[in-house]
Parts: C-alpha cells; structure tokens; sequence
C-alpha cells in the first residue's frame, strides 16, 4: 500500500511541477507577444510623429524655399515676405538670409531624420516610401551647404547621419520607384 501512495505521491509532484512549467512557458509567450506588439506601436506613433513635425508649414515652407532658391519666375520679394511669415520671423530677423536659415533648417530635419531610422525609431520603408524623393531632392541642393560647413569646421561627421539617409533614400528609390516626385 505504501508503494502505491509513493507512486501517487510521485505523479502528483510530476504533474504539479508540469504545470508550473506550462504556466512559465505560457507566461514568457505573452510577453514576448505584448513586447513585441508595444514595439510595432511605438514605431508607428514614431512615424506619425515624424510626418506631422515635417508637414508642419514652418518645415514644408524651408524645403519650399530651398527648391525654388534658384527659380526665376518667383520675384525674390514674394519669396522673402511670405517665407517669413511661415517661418515666424519678426521683422528684426527680416535681414537674415533667408536661404541660409532654411538650409539650416532642412539639413537639422533630415540629419535627425538619419538619426532615427539609423537606431530604428521609426519604420525605415514607410518613412521612405513618402519622403524618399523629398530627400533626394533636398541632397542635391544641400550638398554645397553640407560640404562646406564640413571643410569650415574640419569636421567629416558633422550631420553624418545625414548621410545615411541619403544612402538609403537612395537605394530604397532604385529598388521601389522610378522618376517620382513628392511633397
């Protein structure tokens, strides 16, 4: 009889140790689930974020500006009035060169834009299936600026993740879309 209790007395110290084991597993699933759904949510607020701080007129307005620096048929005037007002200037900074403040502007956004795909922050192929162009855009009338502020400060890192993103624009265009143009 004593035999028969031990062997009950094993079974239900196998099945009770079983059970913790399902628990534990169970539990470990859950949370990676829940991890990584937080994960998947928290990039995509990222994103929504990034499009709303570089959809807001002060950013749109730079990029504006630094894509028509160079275009005739917009007087200089209309150009400078109206650009200061987007850009909020008080009529103190109405002296300042506006071309310089939104390359400013614009090189800032898109080396923090490098920034935040180079870490993951935010989903690289969406982010560059809507501003891919943009960013290519914005290169060839930056690289001057780039290039000089680089060579001024004798400093090759200066807005490198900047650099980043254009390699990634770059290759994300070549792979995705032809010719297109956004913004």
């Amino acid at each position: 009889m004593s035999d028969i209790i031990a062997a009950l007395s094993l079974v239900n110290d196998f099945l009770r140790d079983w059970n913790g084991l399902i628990i534990g597993i169970t539990g470990i699933v859950i949370s990676l689930i829940v991890f990584f759904y937080t994960r998947k949510k928290d990039k995509l607020n990222s994103l929504f974020e990034v499009f709303k701080y570089l959809n807001e007129d002060r950013h749109r307005e730079a990029r504006r500006v630094l894509y028509t620096q160079d275009n005739p048929k917009i007087s200089p005037k209309d150009k400078v009035l109206s650009s200061h007002i987007i850009l909020g200037f008080d009529a103190i900074a109405m002296d300042y060169p506006l071309v310089r403040v939104c390359e400013d502007i614009v090189r800032d956004d898109l080396n923090h834009m490098g920034l935040m795909l180079k870490r993951k922050l935010v989903p690289e192929n969406e982010f560059l299936d809507r501003y891919s162009s943009t960013v290519l855009r914005c290169k060839e009338k930056l690289k001057y600026n780039i290039e000089k502020r680089r060579k001024v400060r004798s400093y090759r890192d200066y807005v490198k993740n900047i650099d980043y993103l254009f390699i990634k624009a770059q290759k994300y265009m070549e792979k995705y879309k032809q010719n297109t143009t956004e913004d």
